[in-house]
């Protein structure tokens, strides 16, 4: 039986600390009651926190991917548009010059050789005439 000889009966333990708490058992019941209503208000203010914290988060997290996602399509379009602005350009702007240089060439050429040959031919006449 030794070994069963520091059990305690609980009752025994609750009997003690009322008659060790004496006249302040009654306070110290109320004030029990009372920290169950403050457990009530913390767990509330614990969900106030979690929702406030889960909501700022949110919107912090909105923000940054719409600023980024923001920055990123500018970006992206505005180096898009530079690359086909300058290809459009380039190709106008070859296509252009090489009719335009085509054409004056192919005119002048023809205005030349037109001129040359008149001259040459009333240069030849000229001389059939008056026989140089």
């Amino acid at each position: 039986m030794a070994q069963y000889e520091f059990l305690i009966c609980a009752l025994d333990v609750v009997d003690g600390l009322v008659e060790g708490v004496g006249a302040n058992f009654q306070v110290l019941f109320a004030s029990a009651s009372r920290k169950g209503e403050r457990a009530k208000r913390a767990s509330l203010a614990e969900d106030t926190l979690t929702l406030t914290l889960t909501h700022t988060l949110t919107l912090t997290l909105t923000h940054t991917l719409t600023h980024t996602l923001t920055h990123t399509l500018t970006h992206t379009l505005t180096h898009t548009l530079t690359l086909t602005l300058t290809h459009t350009l380039t190709h106008t702007l070859t296509h252009t010059l090489t009719h335009t240089l085509t054409h004056t060439l192919t005119h002048t050429l023809t205005h030349t050789l037109t001129h040359t040959l008149t001259h040459s031919i009333n240069c030849f006449a000229l001389s059939a005439q008056t026989g140089f």
